[in-house]
């Protein structure tokens, strides 16, 4: 068998190798796919050996490796990693919309692959000096746009403004983040109450979904004003 591609693919959860070859010779241990490709494939575990079919004329080698079954399974569990998997440490309050804390280079680089579209950025210049977020962005073909808040600048038009921006998002995948989550849930209360109207404690709710925390206690005095 002339062997052209060896490749790591991912079926129903389970890693494989795909080995492709135009011609077959030997005993047909594996079968014959369209265009006359072979396709054998061989389950492989991350925590035991997996063992790899190569034919050569009648010759079979069987290859044993644990190193590279632990790199080939990993390659090919990759490609079937969702959004959630791709991005660990943010999270998902409702559809299309995903919550984080402060993004790096790091997690920039994997936002294309979870399918984010835009990114709202709620930290102040200040807080983001010597990294270009909106340039590492841009990099990744990914829309951009900073609305700064702080504590103090928890009002109904920073609440509006956000509201706007949601709306400009549309269906879109869209990460909004500050620098824990905090602020994004505190404006996102705020949001909920100021603009769509809900209760206080509906609007608290959604602010915790979104990661509000440590200003809760500000957010409801707000509120009960």
């Amino acid at each position: 068998m002339l062997l052209e591609a060896v490749r790591p693919i991912a079926v129903s959860g389970k890693a494989y190798l795909l080995l492709e070859s135009r011609e077959l010779a030997g005993p047909p241990v594996v079968g014959v796919g369209r265009l006359g490709q072979v396709l054998a494939w061989v389950q492989m575990s991350l925590c035991k050996n997996f063992m790899t079919r190569v034919m050569t004329g009648r010759a079979i080698i069987l290859i044993a490796s644990t190193v590279f079954g632990l790199a080939f399974a990993g390659a090919a569990a990759s490609a079937e990693q969702t959004p959630e998997e791709r991005l660990p440490k943010a999270w998902y309050p409702e559809p299309n919309r995903i919550a984080s804390g402060a993004l790096d280079e790091q997690t920039i680089a994997r936002l294309e692959e979870a399918g984010i579209k835009h990114v709202i950025n709620l930290r102040t210049t200040e807080e983001m000096a010597g990294f270009d977020e909106a340039a590492a962005l841009a990099s990744q073909g990914i829309t951009y746009s900073h609305l700064p808040i702080t504590a103090e600048s928890l009002n109904k038009e920073n609440a509006r403004r956000l509201d706007e921006l949601l709306e400009q998002a549309g269906a879109q995948p869209t990460l909004v983040h500050c620098a824990s989550g905090n602020r994004v849930g505190a404006l996102i209360a705020l949001r909920a109450a100021w603009i769509h109207g809900r209760s206080t404690e509906e609007a608290l709710e959604e602010g915790r979904r979104w990661g509000l925390a440590g200003l809760e206690n500000k957010v409801r005095a707000l509120l009960e004003q």
